[in-house]
């Protein structure tokens, strides 16, 4: 749903999110500041409709995925009989700035990785056993198809697959390392998880 209001001092456009993600955001605000003005507007890259015909489970992603959920398999990740909700724990925590710096920054230029890397190592450390954490991305995964290029493109492009931290016995430096290795092993940065799951039975 888009909505749009115009008064004398401004307009207001408000868009659901299963419409737009964040980054159309940054396409779509230059975009009507350069029509206002009269300029040309840059031209669309691939359209969302042919991004979107584009997409398809890869089955030989299965065998990774299953891997990465443990015991339980692929296809009835769908069941919601369990109650998750009810085994919910809230833990709020403040982090300095230096440290910080030193974590999304320093150590990341270390160990040739990045932010996110570093945060996953920190967290599987913390909990001290193995644990599968779902993981979101912007699904802008231009590489996956030739002659893709979604960066002028408005549409929802969120991917969600989970990751399978297991860093126990380790020390800080070979956690980094591991979790790292695991990232690199995600097939197509995760957009195949949530097609495989579009797909599979209920």
């Amino acid at each position: 749903m888009t909505a749009w209001s115009v008064r004398p001092d401004g307009l207001m456009i408000t868009v659901h999110h299963l419409v737009m993600d964040g980054v159309s955001w940054r396409i779509l605000l230059p975009d009507l500041a350069a029509a206002y003005d009269g300029r040309d507007l840059p031209p669309v890259g691939t359209s969302y409709a042919h991004w979107t015909s584009l997409l398809a489970g890869d089955p030989t992603e299965v065998e990774h995925w299953n891997w990465t959920l443990g015991t339980k398999p692929l296809l009835s990740v769908a069941d919601r009989s369990h109650d998750i909700a009810a085994n919910q724990r809230e833990l709020t925590a403040e982090v300095s700035e230096v440290d910080t710096d030193a974590l999304v920054r320093e150590v990341a230029e270390a160990f040739h990785t990045g932010p996110e890397e570093v945060l996953l190592s920190a967290l599987a450390l913390a909990l001290r056993e193995p644990v599968t954490v779902m993981l979101e991305g912007h699904g802008r995964a231009d590489e996956l198809f030739e002659g893709v290029d979604t960066s002028r493109t408005i549409g929802w492009f969120t991917t969600m697959y989970p990751v399978r931290l297991d860093v126990h016995g380790l020390d800080v430096a070979d956690a980094v390392k591991r979790v790292k290795e695991t990232m690199h092993a995600v097939p197509g940065k995760g957009i195949g998880y949530g097609l495989l799951m579009r797909d599979a039975p209920t």
